[in-house]
């Protein structure tokens, strides 16, 4: 079975990666060829899911999302994708399918599971199994996450390994982008993407080591942490900022939205775009694309859950006591009570959110954060005076973007903390508030020896890579001393639960 799963699991992943490609592909020439000049790989992945969900959201109004379907849009992807193979480099596009197959497989491979894969995989069952108007409502599957909903489009109820595949080629394409992201950007001289880009593989890499299940808190963190890429790049590293790639951040935004409500935040960095350029010289046809994603998701939730926002009170037509009751339990369980029971309407909770949370976020970021600060400690290595006429402190700490993207990050997570402060909850505002705030540090650094921030950027980077190779190894070991059978599935229930 081992070997049989270390076959099909890679074969898999390369099936389904392709196809996806292929979709993003022929998405990108018809709407966004023009617009869009960045070269993640994982923007692409983005445009071909985006594609195929709002294809299948119609699709499961009449139909429910069997194999059928399933296989046959992943060999539809892969006919788009041989179409387009004659405008790529073979070379450079071996290279990547080769690094992010193999490594989404060691990544993905015997993953274990968490508490709440088993609701995650009754709402995709839901998708596969019934059309949009016989799905039960339930307290669960009234979250209509358009991540699981993609899930039940690319993963096969036969093989149900796949449901692992998706969650693990965004997270090992996003590396792959932030290591081509570094070497771009060092080389460049733009400093500021040099050290987001580090940190993050640092945050991904240590801190989000192991893949475990298929969640919906990382998917919607890491597209944000695209959407910063851009904004900073237009801010700090253009001539004029783009008005059109504004288009671009907007379908980007919707599809964080889409995937989770509290992704909701990332307007504010839209708001401070939207304010540096001239609407009125916009060509917005290609907005129609986001609005008609957000309006087919709010029709799904009205029909699951009777709301265009489940658990929001003020937009439910029906089962309005029970959206109230849920958002009363989720934001009491997000402030620290396990029970759901705690009166949030008072600064109480505080001290209880410091009991219950304080503990997590420190042993999750507390190395991370020193590594952010480390410009502190290198600084004493440093006997080297300041580059004569070096302006990047200059250039880039004392402009006002700075200041103002600061400000909306402190804004973004003080907003989650007095409404949702679980951590998973803010993933992405305190990951680049800590990033943010350690910049004027790398800026100094780089400021007196760039090459001695290289050598530590590189030395730091193997030593988490080695951890992360070990990390992902000793799950393996973990999974084999619990489980007899991966993934612990059988007729769509999980078994042995942890």
């Amino acid at each position: 079975m081992v070997i049989i799963n270390a076959f099909i699991y890679p074969l898999a992943t390369l099936v389904i990666l392709l196809s996806i490609f292929g979709y993003g592909k022929v998405f990108n020439n018809f709407f966004y060829k023009d617009l869009l000049s960045y070269h993640f790989r994982n923007l692409v992945l983005f445009q071909g899911l985006i594609f195929t969900g709002l294809f299948s959201i119609i699709i499961n109004i009449f139909f429910p999302l069997k194999d059928i379907y399933s296989i046959s849009v992943i060999i539809i992807g892969l006919f788009l994708y041989l179409i387009n193979f004659s405008k790529i480099n073979f070379k450079k596009e071996i290279n990547f399918i080769l690094i992010v197959v193999i490594i989404s497989s060691f990544l993905a491979i015997y993953a274990g599971v968490n508490d709440d894969f088993d609701y995650h995989l009754k709402t995709i069952n839901n998708y596969k199994n019934y059309n949009l108007f016989e799905i039960i409502h339930g307290r669960q599957v009234s979250y209509n996450s358009f991540w699981l909903f993609l899930h039940s489009i690319f993963s096969i109820d036969n093989y149900t390994a796949s449901l692992f595949i998706l969650g693990s080629l965004i997270f090992t394409i996003t590396i792959y982008d932030l290591f081509f992201l570094l070497k771009k950007s060092f080389k460049e001289n733009k400093f500021i993407l040099s050290t987001i880009s580090f940190l993050l593989l640092i945050f991904l890499l240590g801190v989000q080591s192991k893949f475990k299940d298929f969640g919906t808190d990382l998917p919607g963190a890491i597209i944000s942490f695209y959407i910063l890429f851009i904004i900073v790049n237009e801010f700090f590293y253009k001539k004029e900022i783009s008005k059109n790639i504004l288009i671009f951040l907007i379908l980007l935004s919707s599809f964080v939205f889409v995937i989770k409500l509290t992704n909701t935040l990332i307007l504010f960095f839209l708001i401070i775009y939207i304010f540096k350029i001239n609407l009125l010289s916009i060509n917005f046809k290609n907005l129609y694309l986001p609005i008609l994603l957000i309006l087919l998701w709010f029709f799904q939730n009205l029909i699951i859950s009777g709301c265009l926002i489940w658990p929001i009170e003020t937009t439910c037509f029906y089962n309005i006591e029970s959206s109230a009751s849920e958002f009363a339990i989720i934001e009491a369980f997000a402030k620290g009570d396990v029970i759901g029971a705690m009166k949030t309407d008072n600064i109480k909770w505080i001290g209880i959110w410091f009991s219950a949370h304080s503990k997590k976020i420190f042993e999750t970021y507390a190395l991370f954060f020193l590594i952010s600060i480390s410009p502190f400690i290198i600084n004493f290595f440093i006997k080297d005076k300041y580059i004569k006429n070096n302006n990047i402190l200059e250039i880039y700490l004392y402009k006002l973007r700075y200041y103002e993207l600061l400000i909306v990050m402190i804004i973004s997570n003080l907003v989650w903390f007095f409404n949702a402060p679980a951590y998973r909850f803010g993933l992405f505002y305190n990951t680049i508030l800590i990033i943010f705030v350690s910049i004027p540090l790398w800026l100094n650094i780089f400021s007196k020896n760039k090459e001695l921030i290289y050598k530590y950027f590189r030395f730091i980077i193997i030593i988490i890579f080695i951890y992360f190779t070990y990390e992902n190894i000793f799950k393996i070991k973990w999974y084999f001393d619990r489980y007899e059978i991966w993934p612990p599935i059988i007729n769509g229930e999980l078994i042995n639960r942890i």
